[in-house]
């Protein structure tokens, strides 16, 4: 059993630019379209027939990736560095360092986003 006292932050896509780039809005518009066309078959075997496998799959990440923020990694050009590699769960241990330090590591994170 753990025991520890921590806080997580969970940063959000949108501001941070963690999320992949997708295909470009049109080629991304059409993938859906096409996959929509699919999606209204009757059986399975019209659905597999109608997608559309010549376009690039949309790539989707369905884990998170979480890391613990101390002393070597919470400069905002590190947490930048750590961003841009797709981290977008940060964990701060609050069993160790004071509340000022975790209070500069959060502005840190924020200025990093």
């Amino acid at each position: 059993v753990w025991l520890g006292i921590a806080a997580v932050f969970r940063l959000c896509p949108r501001i941070s630019g963690t999320m992949p780039k997708p295909h470009r809005e049109a080629e991304t518009a059409f993938i859906q379209t096409q996959e929509l066309h699919a999606a209204m078959a009757d059986t399975f075997l019209e659905h597999m027939g109608r997608l559309d496998i010549d376009s690039a799959p949309i790539t989707a990440h369905n884990t998170d990736i979480i890391c613990t923020i101390g002393p070597a990694s919470r400069s905002v050009e590190m947490l930048k560095e750590m961003i841009k590699s797709r981290m977008n769960v940060a964990r701060l241990n609050f069993s160790h360092g004071t509340h000022e330090y975790h209070a500069e590591t959060i502005k840190n994170l924020h200025a990093a986003t």
